[in-house]
């Protein structure tokens, strides 16, 4: 059985509630905005690298520029994914953090109208860099995630940030992910966030 806890959509603040003069609450930050239920890395492609830049540059084509799709790919996002990896992950071995990093930024031109793009990659504060994409650019991120129950290691995209406080100090973090196997709305430990990568500018 997976351990994964199901988040609803649109949700912002969970129920407070105070005992013994303890106050506990839950807050959600989301781009409350669906990504593509792709579910393409299969048969041994090690490929989630891959499948994660394709579901990212597809939400960027359906809410915020249509440049991150032309002609050939904004309406097959399979064609996308597969020239994506034969760039990134030819050999099914998988990628490493600078190993997609580098990957991104050799394979965007093949598959959108854009000139260039800036990425952001870190191992460290991922709640936070999360907090900022979400919160204040309003795009999702790819995050790895290392030696979890169900996932092991795997790339996975980020578009949701759940807090539990207590006291008004932050206990527990969860990242809302679409886990790349065609489940959406999925809550990950942030213990388990590995590296992280976003795009901060394009054009």
């Amino acid at each position: 059985m997976l351990c994964e806890e199901r988040l609803s959509k649109n949700t912002k603040t969970l129920t407070t509630s105070k005992i013994n003069n303890i106050t506990a609450y839950s807050t959600v930050v989301d781009l409350n905005k669906s990504t593509r239920l792709l579910d393409y890395n299969v048969d041994g492609l090690n490929a989630c690298g891959s499948l994660a830049t394709t579901i990212v540059f597809m939400y960027y084509y359906d809410y915020i520029n249509n440049k991150f799709g032309n002609s050939l790919f904004s309406s097959n996002p399979l064609y996308m994914f597969n020239t994506i990896r034969n760039k990134i992950e030819p050999n099914k071995t998988g990628t490493n953090t600078i190993q997609l990093y580098t990957g991104i930024y050799n394979s965007y031109k093949l598959v959108t109208n854009l000139n260039s793009i800036t990425l952001t990659v870190t191992e460290k504060s991922m709640a936070g860099h999360c907090l900022y994409a979400i919160n204040d650019l309003k795009v999702p991120c790819i995050l790895n995630i290392w030696d979890h129950p169900d996932y092991d290691k795997h790339w996975v995209v980020v578009h949701g940030v759940k807090r539990y406080y207590v006291n008004n100090k932050c206990k527990y973090c969860w990242l809302v992910v679409n886990n790349g196997w065609g489940k959406d709305n999925i809550l990950v430990s942030d213990h388990y966030a590995k590296a992280l990568i976003y795009i901060t500018n394009y054009n």
